[in-house]
C-alpha cells in the first residue's frame, strides 16, 4: 500500500534539512567496486554444479539471460544489462552457438575465474552502478534540532506506531541525486529467514546469524525540492495481481532499470517539495505483527535528467521476530532507566542520558556547578559530598548545543547563551526555559565558540562559516539587550575555533593557524602566526592583556601585548631616476642614479644630499657596494663602472677617493667581506669581478681625511658559464680559504695563503690621492694595478659545487659555528662543511612554505635564525624559532634593487618602485611571542623511532627520538623525563608529501668511521608519499660550549643528507622505458625495514640494504652506498599485487655460517603474511615467497619479528579486526646453496580474536613470553604467551588519539631492575614505562605474582575484559610517564 501526502513538510523545513545535510557533509552512497569482491569469490570453495543450480531459477537445465542478470547484481553492485551479458559471453567464449542461453554442458566447460577476471578488467562509471547518489544521516532523537524532533513526532502520528518503536529506529537519511543520478528498483528491506538477523536487534539479542538485513517495516519518503527534469519515484509492479521475479525482464526490457525503462512502471510519483510518500515493506502475519516481505513494494529512483533532486527517508525498524523486538525494546528501556537512576537522588528525569556532552560550566554558590548540556538543557549539580543532580531544565527548540556561556548566581537567576549546530545563538533563563528568550541569527554554520563580557553586555561568537560576530545582548540575566549584531568579521581561512573579548573587540583563532585581533570596522588589526597547524585554544589574561594559544602541533605560545608599530613606507623623491639603492646604516640611504650620480638620504634631516656627481665623460656607473665601519656613521663605498674602473671612498669625504682601473672591460659585481686578522674598524676586504670570469681580492684600508689605501691580494678564475661573475663571498675562519657563490648558482672554494704571500711582497696599488680624481691623475693608478695583476697568478678553485642553487644564482654565504651556509633563489638554504679542502653538502632546508627566494641568513645572539627573502612580491624576515614572519613588506619582488638593515633601534628596508626610492622603517620592539611548549608537528604523527639515550652534564638523562608526520616533515627531538616535555632539535623538510615511515640503521660503535665518542650516530631512512625516500646521517652529542640551561641548546644534532630516491626520477633514467609499464609516481611507501648484516665478501664497499612495503603492491629493496651518497633500487617483487602495509627483515645465520636475510610482508586486503627469501650473492634478489600464512580476516597494519634464544623467530601481527596473531618459525638451510635449500616451518600459531576493540596499529615482542600491543581504542595491553595462548596481564589507557605506531626498548636501571619503555604516536606523543614481570616456569600458566609491578600509586581503571573479551585484572601493569600533548612545562 502506498500513500501520497502533499504539504507534509513546509518549504522552510525542507530547506533546513538540506542545509543541515550540507553542514554535516555527504558521502557517496555506493563507491566503485574494488578487487575485494572478485578476490573473495575466488576464495569461495563451491562446485560448478552448485553454481549452476543456484543460477537456474526455473530449474529447466538452462541459464537464460534474465536468470544470469538477477544474480550478477548481488555481489559487486554493477548494473548489468543484457548487452553486457552478451559481451561477457563473447569475451570468455561462454556461448559457442550465440543463442544467449547456457546449457549445463556449456557451463561445465567454463572457468568461473574467467568471469571474475573479466568483471575486474572492466572500467566502471558511477552511472553503471545500482545507485548513483550521495547521502548523510541526521539525528532525530532527544536534543536534536526542533524541526527534526517535530518531523519524528509527525511520522509517529502518521504511522500510529508506539513511540518506543519509532524513537529507536534509524536516523533520517538525506539523499542528493545530481544530474545523471538514479537508483535502480530495489527493496528497502530484505527477506526474513530463520538464518537472517535484523541489524538493529542483532547485538541485543546476542544471536549469531550468517546473514543480516535492515528490517524496515515502514518507509516515509519526503521530497525536499522540486526537480526540473526526471527524478520520479517508480513502483514497477504496483497494483499487479501476481508477482514473478523472472517476469520483470521480458524481451530485453528490464523493469528494474530506472535509467531506461522508468516510463514503463505501473506507478510513478513526481517530486514535489514537501510531499511525503508512505508505504509498508512487509505484510501482516495475521496476528498483529510483521509477516512476509511485500514484493510489490519494489521501487526505484528514476534518472535525474536536469537539475538536482533532494529527498529524505524515514525508516521505522521492526523485527519480524516479535521476541527479539521485545527484547530490544526492554534493553533500550533499561539503558534509559540506568541514566535516570544516576540522578535519582535529585529526582532527575530518565532522559538525562541523552546529554552526552557538556557545552559550558559556571561555579555557583554553595558548592554547586551549573552545566550546559549538549542536548539543549541546563542543570545544577552539587559537587560537594557524594555529588548529585539538583535541578534540570530543557529549552524547547534549542536543538543540539555546540558551546555555551552561563551567567547569574542561583537557579532563579541562571541565564544561558548557547551556540547551536544550526548556526543560531539562543538565549534563555533556566527558570523559564519553555522557549528561547532570544534567537540571534546570522551565522551560516555551526557556532563553535562564545565569549561573554558581562560588564559591557557583549557576546562574541565564532562559527564554522569562518566568521566572528559581536552581539549586543546586555545583561543575560535581566534580558535588557536587543540582540543586534554590532560587528561581522571575515578574515580566517578556515573554521574559527575560539574567541575572546579584549575590551570591546574580539580576538579569535582558527584552523588556518592564525590568531587575529579585530578592529572596530571588522578589519584585521593584527595577525599572529607561529604554530605549525590549526589553532584550537585561546586564553586572555585581562589584567595584562596577554594571550595564550594552543593548537594541533602540541605547542603553547604566550603573546605579549604590543602596540601598533609605526611601520610606514615613504617615497623619498630621489633627485634622479635610481638604478641601485643601498643602506649605509639605519639612518642613511644611498641611491645611484641612471646617469651615474650618487646621492644620500639622511633620515634625520629628511632630505637628499649629493655625494658624487655624474661622470663628465658620459661613463656609466652600474655597481654599488658599501660597508659600514663600526664605531660611527662612517662607511666605505665602492663604485664600479663600464670601463673597468673602481672608485673607492669614504662617505665623509667622497672627493678624496682612489680610482684604480681593474679590468679592461666592465666591472660585473662588487661585494665586501670580513676577513679574519683584518681590523674591521679601519679596513675591509673587497671582491670585484670583471670580464672573462676574473675575480680580484682587494684589501681596502680607511684613513681619515685621505683616500683609502688599496692592496691587491689575489686573483681568481671562475668556472666558464654564461653569467660568469661572483655574487657573494666569505672568508672561512678555519684555514686561509675563501668560499664564494656565482651567478650560475655554484659554490667555489679558493686558497688565500699563496696569493696573500705574494701580495705582501708588493706595494699597494693606491696609496693615496688627496685631490679629486680625474682622468690625468688616474693613469698612474691604472698602470700600477695592471702591473700588479701580472705579478699574481690566476688561482683555480679547489672545490666546485656546480649549479648547487640552480641557474638563478647564489645570494649569500655565511659561516657559523664551523659550518658554511649558502642561500639562493631556489627557496632553500644549504648547510655545508669542509673535508680535506672539499666542500661537502650536509643537508638542504626549506625554511617555510612559499618562500621562493632566500637572500640571506642571520644568526642572532639568542640562538634564533632569521631568514631574509621574498614571498611572492613581499620581502619577509622569517624567524626559525617562532615560525613566524617578523616583517612582511610589499615591495613588488626581489628582481629590483633593494637593501635591508637591522639595528637595535629600527628595522629599515629600502627598495626601488615606480621610479623612486621607497623606505620602510619600523621601530625595534621586544619579541612579542614566547614559546612555552615547542611545536612538534602541524598534523598527525605517523611514525616514531628511538635513536638512543644521552646524558649531558647538568641535565638529567633523556631519550632522542625521530618522528614523521603528515605535515611532510621529520623531526629529531629529545624527550626528557625530568622536564616532561619534547624539545625539537632539527626538522627535516626534504619530503614533498607526508612522511609515513621511518627506519634506523644500527648505531655506530667504537672503531667505525664517523663514530661519535660521547653521543649517538645512526643512519635514518624516511619515506612516504610520492614514492620518495630520504637518507640522513644523524650525529647527536652534548654541546660543551653551551652555557644555556635549555635542553635544546645543550644538545647538538648534526644532520648529513646522504642520499634520496624517487620512483619518477628513477623511471626517467631508465633505458628503453617505452617498453616497460610506467611506475606510478603516486606510490606511497607504507613501511621500511633495514636488512641487517648484509655485507659480504663479494661486496667490498659497506653496502646497506633497505626493504620497503609499497602501496602499488610491490616490495622493493634498495641499496645504499654511503661513501658515494647513492641510493639505488636493486630488487622488487610484485607478488602481492595489493597494497603492502608492513615489511620486516631478519637475518638467519646457519650452523656453518651461512646467512640468509628474510622479508616478512603482510598484505591488504588478503591479510596474508608472506615471507620471502632475500638471497645475497652480490646484490639481493627477491625470490618467490617461502611461506604464506592466513593470519587475519582484515588488513595487517602492525608487524614485528623477534629472534628467540633457540634460533627460532616469533612473528607477531595485529589487524584491523582487533585481533593479534603470533607464530613461531624455524629456518632450515640446505648444505649446497643457501637460497635453494632454504625453507621455513611453522612450529606454533597463537591467535587472539577481539584482543582490542579497534585496529591494532602497534605490536612488539618484548621477550619470547611477553607481547605488547596498542590499538586505536587507546588501550595498551601486555600479553603473556603461554601454553599456546595469549593471556592478558594488564591494560592501561593512553591519551594519544588515532594511534599510528609505537616503539619499545628496555633499560636496566642502576639497581639491576629491568624496565620496558614505550613511545606512542598519533595525534600527539606519549611515553610510558613498566617494570618487567618475572619469567614464568616453562609450560605453566602465569601466576598472580608474575604480573608487572608499577612504581607509585595504582590507577583505578575499568578491567579490560569489559571491552576486549578477556578476564579483567585489577592491577595495572603500565604507568603513564610522559604525555607531550597534555602536560605543560613549569613557567
Amino acid at each position: 500500500m502506498q500513500s501520497k501526502i502533499p504539504d507534509f513538510l513546509t518549504e522552510e523545513e525542507c530547506k533546513l534539512i538540506v542545509h543541515l545535510a550540507k553542514l554535516k557533509g555527504l558521502q557517496k552512497s555506493q563507491i566503485l567496486p574494488t578487487d575485494d569482491y572478485e578476490e573473495a569469490m575466488e576464495m569461495i570453495e563451491i562446485s560448478q554444479m552448485d553454481i549452476f543450480n543456484l543460477l537456474d531459477h526455473n530449474q529447466d537445465g538452462q541459464l537464460q539471460l534474465k536468470e544470469v542478470l538477477t544474480h550478477t547484481r548481488l555481489g559487486n553492485g554493477r548494473w548489468m544489462t543484457p548487452e553486457n551479458i552478451r559481451e561477457m559471453y563473447t569475451a570468455v567464449k561462454a556461448d559457442p552457438d550465440g543463442n544467449g542461453v547456457l546449457s549445463l554442458e556449456e557451463f561445465k566447460q567454463l572457468n568461473i575465474r574467467d568471469f571474475h577476471k573479466y568483471m575486474g578488467s572492466q572500467k566502471v562509471k558511477m552511472s553503471d552502478l545500482v545507485r548513483n547518489s550521495q547521502h548523510t544521516w541526521l539525528y532525530q532523537g532527544e536534543g536534536a534540532h526542533q524541526v527534526m524532533r517535530a518531523i519524528r513526532q509527525r511520522v509517529m502520528r502518521l504511522t500510529r506506531l508506539p513511540p518506543e518503536i519509532v524513537e529507536h529506529s534509524e536516523p533520517l537519511q538525506v539523499v542528493r541525486y545530481d544530474q545523471g543520478g538514479h537508483y535502480h528498483a530495489h527493496m528497502d528491506s530484505g527477506p526474513v529467514f530463520p538464518e537472517t538477523a535484523c541489524s538493529h536487534t542483532k547485538l541485543v539479542a546476542n544471536e549469531s546469524a550468517p546473514f543480516e538485513t535492515s528490517c524496515r517495516y515502514v518507509t516515509v519518503l519526503f521530497y525536499l525540492n522540486n526537480v526540473t527534469g526526471g527524478g520520479e519515484t517508480v513502483f514497477p509492479i504496483a497494483d499487479n495481481r501476481t508477482y514473478e521475479e523472472m517476469s520483470l525482464i521480458q524481451n530485453d526490457i528490464d523493469l528494474r532499470d530506472t535509467r531506461k525503462n522508468c516510463d514503463k512502471g505501473n506507478l510513478r510519483v513526481k517530486p514535489q517539495q514537501g510531499t511525503a510518500v508512505f508505504w509498508y515493506n512487509y505484510l501482516s502475519d495475521g496476528e498483529g505483527w510483521v509477516g512476509e516481505l511485500d514484493d510489490f513494494a519494489l521501487h526505484g529512483g528514476c534518472l535525474v535528467t536536469q537539475g538536482t533532486k533532494w529527498i529524505a527517508n524515514n525508516w521505522i525498524n521492526v523485527d519480524p521476530n516479535r521476541r527479539r523486538q521485545q527484547q530490544f525494546q526492554q534493553e533500550m528501556e533499561r539503558y534509559a532507566g540506568a541514566g535516570a537512576d544516576a540522578g535519582a537522588g535529585a529526582g532527575a528525569p530518565g532522559e538525562w542520558t541523552v546529554d552526552k556532552a557538556y557545552s559550558g560550566a559556571r561555579w555557583a554558590p554553595g558548592g554547586r556547578l551549573a552545566l550546559a548540556l549538549g542536548g539543549g538543557a541546563v542543570a545544577l549539580y552539587e559537587w560537594r559530598g557524594s555529588g548529585r543532580w539538583l535541578q534540570r531544565a530543557s529549552c524547547g527548540g534549542a536543538g543540539a548545543l555546540r558551546c555555551a556561556v552561563l551567567a547569574g548566581a542561583g537557579w532563579e537567576r541562571l541565564a544561558l547563551a548557547a551556540g547551536t549546530a544550526a548556526g543560531a545563538v539562543v538565549v534563555w533563563r533556566a527558570a523559564a526555559a519553555a522557549a528561547p528568550r532570544q534567537e540571534l541569527r546570522g551565522h551560516r554554520g555551526a557556532v563553535l565558540a562564545l565569549c561573554y563580557s558581562a560588564a559591557r553586555g557583549l557576546l562574541a561568537s565564532a562559527s564554522e562559516d569562518r566568521s566572528v560576530r559581536l552581539w549586543a545582548v546586555g545583561n543575560l540575566v535581566g534580558g535588557d539587550g536587543d540582540g543586534s549584531c554590532l560587528l561581522v568579521c571575515y578574515g580566517h581561512g578556515a573554521r574559527v575555533a575560539a574567541v575572546v573579548l579584549r575590551g570591546p573587540l574580539p580576538v579569535s583563532v582558527g584552523e588556518d593557524g592564525a590568531c587575529l585581533e579585530w578592529g572596530g570596522s571588522g578589519d584585521v588589526r593584527r595577525e599572529r602566526r607561529g604554530h605549525r597547524g590549526a589553532l584550537r585554544a585561546l586564553a586572555l589574561r585581562s589584567a595584562g592583556g596577554r594571550l595564550a594559544t594552543g593548537g594541533d602541533d602540541g605547542g603553547v605560545r604566550l603573546w605579549q601585548p604590543r602596540r601598533a608599530a609605526p611601520a610606514t613606507v615613504t617615497a623619498l623623491r630621489a633627485p634622479e631616476r635610481p638604478r641601485a639603492v643601498l643602506l649605509a646604516g639605519p639612518r642613511r640611504v644611498l641611491a645611484l642614479g641612471e646617469a651615474g650620480g650618487l646621492a644620500a638620504f639622511e633620515t634625520a634631516q629628511g632630505c637628499w644630499v649629493p655625494v658624487l656627481p655624474a661622470p663628465a665623460a658620459g661613463g656609466t656607473r652600474a655597481v654599488l657596494a658599501a660597508v659600514p665601519l663600526p664605531g660611527g656613521d662612517e662607511a666605505l663605498c665602492a663604485l664600479g663602472d663600464g670601463d673597468g674602473r673602481l672608485l673607492l671612498f669614504a662617505l665623509s669625504c667622497p672627493r678624496t677617493a682612489a680610482s684604480p682601473r681593474l679590468f679592461e672591460g666592465a666591472v660585473r659585481s662588487l661585494s665586501w667581506a670580513l676577513r679574519p686578522g683584518l681590523s674591521p674598524a679601519t679596513a675591509a676586504t673587497l671582491l670585484a669581478s670583471g670580464p672573462e670570469g676574473e675575480m680580484l681580492w682587494l684589501d681596502v684600508a680607511h684613513r681619515h681625511g685621505q683616500a683609502p689605501c688599496v692592496r691587491l691580494m689575489g686573483r681568481y678564475l671562475l668556472p666558464p658559464c654564461k653569467h660568469r661573475w661572483h655574487t657573494c663571498a666569505a672568508f672561512l675562519p678555519q684555514g686561509e680559504l675563501l668560499v664564494c657563490g656565482d651567478r650560475r648558482g655554484s659554490l667555489l672554494l679558493f686558497p688565500c695563503s699563496s696569493s696573500s704571500g705574494r701580495a705582501a711582497e708588493s706595494t699597494s696599488i693606491a696609496s693615496g690621492v688627496t685631490d679629486s680624481v680625474s682622468e690625468d691623475s688616474s693613469s698612474e693608478l691604472e698602470a700600477s694595478c695592471l702591473s700588479h695583476k701580472g705579478v699574481l697568478p690566476l688561482e683555480s678553485p679547489l672545490s666546485v659545487l656546480f649549479g648547487l642553487h640552480g641557474k638563478t644564482g647564489v645570494t649569500s654565504v655565511t659561516c657559523h659555528k664551523g659550518y658554511i651556509y649558502s642561500t639562493g633563489r631556489d627557496g632553500v638554504y644549504r648547510q655545508l662543511h669542509l673535508r680535506d679542502q672539499q666542500l661537502e653538502v650536509l643537508r638542504k632546508h626549506r625554511p617555510c612554505k612559499g618562500l621562493q627566494w632566500i637572500e640571506e641568513l642571520r644568526f642572532t645572539p639568542d640562538g634564533d635564525l632569521l631568514v631574509l627573502g621574498f614571498h611572492a612580491d613581499n620581502f619577509v624576515v622569517w624567524s626559525s624559532r617562532t615560525s613566524e614572519n617578523l616583517h612582511c613588506i610589499p615591495c613588488g619582488g626581489g628582481h629590483r634593487s633593494w637593501s635591508y638593515c637591522s639595528s637595535p633601534s629600527a628595522e629599515v628596508f629600502a627598495f626601488i618602485k615606480s621610479g623612486d626610492v621607497m623606505l620602510y622603517c619600523c621601530e625595534a620592539e621586544p619579541c612579542e611571542q614566547q614559546v612555552l611548549l615547542a611545536s612538534l608537528h602541524g598534523r598527525q604523527i605517523t611514525c616514531v623511532r628511538r635513536l638512543g639515550a644521552m646524558e649531558v652534564p647538568g641535565h638529567a638523562a633523556f631519550n632522542v627520538l625521530v618522528t614523521g608526520s603528515e605535515d611532510t616533515t621529520a623531526c629529531v627531538l629529545v624527550l626528557s623525563e625530568h622536564s616532561r616535555a619534547a624539545v625539537p632539535l632539527v626538522r627535516l623538510s626534504d619530503h614533498i608529501s607526508s612522511v609515513r615511515t621511518l627506519a634506523l640503521a644500527s648505531p655506530m660503535g667504537p672503531g667505525d668511521e664517523g663514530f661519535v665518542d660521547e653521543g649517538l650516530s645512526a643512519l635514518l631512512f624516511s619515506a612516504g608519499g610520492r614514492a620518495q625516500i630520504e637518507c640522513y646521517r644523524l650525529l647527536c652529542a652534548g654541546d660543551p660550549e653551551s652555557a644555556v640551561e635549555s635542553l635544546e641548546s645543550a644538545v647538538a644534532c648534526q644532520v648529513i643528507h646522504v642520499a634520496s630516491h624517487r620512483l619518477d626520477e628513477h623511471w626517467e633514467r631508465k633505458k628503453n622505458r617505452h617498453k616497460l609499464v610506467k611506475m606510478d609516481p603516486e606510490t606511497r611507501y607504507m613501511s621500511l625495514s633495514v636488512v641487517p648484516g648484509t655485507s659480504t665478501k663479494q661486496l667490498l664497499p659497506p653496502w646497506k640494504f633497505l626493504a620497503a612495503a609499497c602501496s602499488d603492491g610491490s616490495v622493493r629493496v634498495f641499496g645504499l652506498l654511503e661513501a658515494a651518497r647513492n641510493l639505488v633500487l636493486v630488487a622488487e617483487s610484485f607478488h602481492h599485487q595489493r597494497c603492502v602495509l608492513k615489511v620486516e627483515a631478519f637475518l638467519h645465520t646457519g650452523t656453518g655460517g651461512e646467512r640468509v636475510a628474510t622479508l616478512v610482508a603482510p598484505l591488504l586486503p588478503l591479510t596474508k603474511v608472506s615471507i620471502a627469501l632475500l638471497t645475497e650473492p652480490v646484490f639481493p634478489a627477491l625470490g618467490a615467497p617461502l611461506l604464506t600464512i592466513m593470519a587475519h580476516s582484515c588488513g595487517v597494519n602492525s608487524l614485528h619479528v623477534s629472534k628467540v634464544p633457540e634460533g627460532q623467530y616469533l612473528v607477531a601481527s595485529g589487524s584491523d579486526d582487533g585481533s593479534i596473531h603470533v607464530c613461531l618459525l624455524e629456518v632450515a638451510l640446505g648444505r649446497s646453496e643457501a637460497a635453494a635449500g632454504t625453507c621455513l616451518q611453522v612450529l606454533e600459531r597463537v591467535s587472539r580474536p577481539c584482543a582490542h576493540a579497534a585496529h591494532v596499529t602497534g605490536i612488539r615482542v618484548l621477550r619470547p613470553d611477553l607481547l605488547l600491543s596498542a590499538s586505536v581504542d587507546q588501550r595498551l595491553t601486555l600479553w603473556r604467551r603461554s601454553l599456546g595462548k595469549l593471556v592478558p596481564l594488564s591494560t592501561t589507557f593512553f591519551h594519544v588519539p588515532d594511534l599510528a605506531e609505537l616503539d619499545c626498548w628496555e633499560v636496566v636501571e642502576a639497581g639491576g631492575e629491568l624496565r620496558y619503555y614505550c613511545v606512542l604516536c598519533g595525534q600527539g606523543l606519549e611515553m610510558l614505562c613498566s617494570t618487567a614481570p618475572s619469567e614464568p616456569p616453562p609450560l605453566e600458566a602465569p601466576q598472580e605474582g608474575d604480573r608487572p609491578v608499577v612504581s607509585g600509586e595504582k590507577a583505578d581503571v575499568t578491567p579490560p575484559g569489559q571491552a576486549c573479551g578477556f578476564p579483567g585484572n585489577k592491577e595495572l601493569g603500565l604507568s603513564a610517564l610522559l604525555a607531550q600533548e597534555n602536560l605543560l612545562p613549569k613557567v
